[in-house]
């Protein structure tokens, strides 16, 4: 038996995603020998720093100057373009990857910016728990981010001013050196409350009109009319874990979605992946305006207690209510709670690749059928152990779960492998040399 049949190879191309990798074999020794045969399946994109390193989904919010609805004697939900709103809440592990970017040194002149990218209670606030940081900040020792638990859940504890220069890093290509000071919004390493977004921006905060509009309108038509709540329906959301429709992580009837019960458990986290009602979408196909985290908007409004910005949507600790078109709450821009983060919205025209679908990978090895998964973030790699027999690694995208990858391995002796994410969160690689080790 040749020592090249011991190890099969066996790529299942993710379709419509990427292409059919190159596979290579290299191995010694004669018909008897027990030698190792590396096993590589190659990267088919080269991450360099123009390379993507965030994809984020966006559905299209048409029917381009629609009636508006009055409400309080104002006008609100009136949009005159098309554009796309993201299809999700910035997730944990978008917020993983934008601080692994640009938040490593807090050391330099951007110090005060890369402080004010990272709440601690991002780590201790169990309730929302998300993101923990270690390092120093420094040259030698720069901080690196880590999600913890389901990265799929929503970032919370962000302030405007964060969730506008991760708006920026998109607006610039979200790569390895993409500016977070320019682009959508013009900060320069400030904080100012006079801030607003540039022409020409291809990704940014929506509007209070554009978040608007992506949650209550009917869609259809300029003269369709709205919903009452964002999951299609005049009816106040429910808030039990279900597949139904018109259901949201929000508090309901004094209970909270998560657990059901009327007594806030600071131990537990509240917060549901993004998507989890999947029957409760907008009518544009939006999801999770009326619960998990309530959204920044880039409307400014002046009240009596400074230059703020309209928020909108409900959250896990606030009534179903607050999912209603008529309350308009605000928030000074440096404001942040366990209840605040953020979507982004981009120009219709914009095809970049930071729009795909793709974000983290499910990846699990093991005998024959594989059940039990380990989340890899992109720019990632997992060590795993494999002994002799016949093992398969599965990845399994967390955006279009129904699709698999698998690569099979036959082997006579024990071997490590090396599971790999591509920095733009596409595909994933086996190699013999991993470029870095999480």
């Amino acid at each position: 038996m040749k020592s090249t049949s011991r190890f099969m190879v066996l790529l299942l191309a993710l379709s419509g995603i990427i292409a059919t990798p190159t596979v290579s074999l290299a191995g010694g020794g004669g018909s008897g020998s027990k030698s190792k045969v590396n096993v590589r399946v190659k990267n088919m994109t080269t991450n360099t720093a123009n390379s993507p390193l965030l994809a984020i989904d966006t559905v299209a919010v048409g029917d381009p100057s629609n009636d508006p609805i009055s409400l309080n004697s104002q006008l609100f939900g009136y949009v005159s373009d098309s554009f796309r709103m993201a299809k999700y809440e910035v997730t944990i592990a978008d917020y993983v990857t934008f601080l692994n970017t640009v938040a490593q040194r807090g050391d330099g002149t951007n110090a005060a910016v890369v402080a004010s990218l990272y709440d601690s209670r991002m780590a201790t606030d169990s309730t929302i728990a998300g993101i923990s940081r270690s390092g120093a900040g420094t040259a030698i020792s720069p901080y690196a981010y880590s999600a913890i638990g389901d990265p799929k859940k929503p970032i919370a504890y962000v302030d405007w001013f964060s969730a506008a220069r991760f708006a920026n890093w998109m607006h610039n290509g979200a790569t390895a050196t993409a500016d977070i000071e320019t682009g959508a919004y013009t900060l320069s390493g400030g904080f100012n409350d006079y801030v607003f977004r540039s022409p020409g921006a291809k990704w940014w905060i929506p509007s209070h009109d554009e978040w608007f509009k992506a949650a209550y309108y009917k869609a259809g038509g300029t003269a369709a009319g709205y919903w009452m709540f964002p999951t299609r329906s005049n009816t106040v959301c429910q808030n039990t874990p279900s597949t139904g429709s018109n259901h949201a992580n929000s508090l309901s009837l004094g209970l909270y979605a998560i657990t059901q019960l009327a007594t806030l458990d600071t131990s537990q986290n509240y917060l549901t992946a993004v998507g989890s009602f999947t029957n409760s979408p907008s009518a544009y196909g939006t999801f999770d305006q009326g619960g998990n985290v309530e959204e920044w908007t880039d409307t400014v409004v002046y009240t009596a207690f400074g230059t703020s910005r309209y928020t909108r949507g409900g959250a896990w600790n606030t009534g179903g209510l607050n999912d209603d078109v008529d309350p308009i709450p605000t928030a000074l821009p440096t404001d942040r709670s366990n209840k605040s983060g953020f979507r982004l919205a981009r120009s219709a025209g914009d095809t970049g690749s930071s729009t795909g679908t793709s974000r983290t990978f499910n990846v699990a090895v093991g005998n024959s059928n594989p059940t039990s998964f380990r989340v890899l973030l992109p720019g990632q790699v997992a060590q795993f152990k494999v002994n002799k027999g016949a093992y398969t690694v599965v990845g399994v995208d967390a955006e279009i779960t129904t699709i698999t990858q698998s690569v099979q391995l036959n082997t006579q002796a024990k071997k490590t492998i090396y599971i790999e994410v591509s920095g733009d969160g596409t595909q994933l690689s086996i190699v013999d040399t991993p470029t870095n080790i999480f």
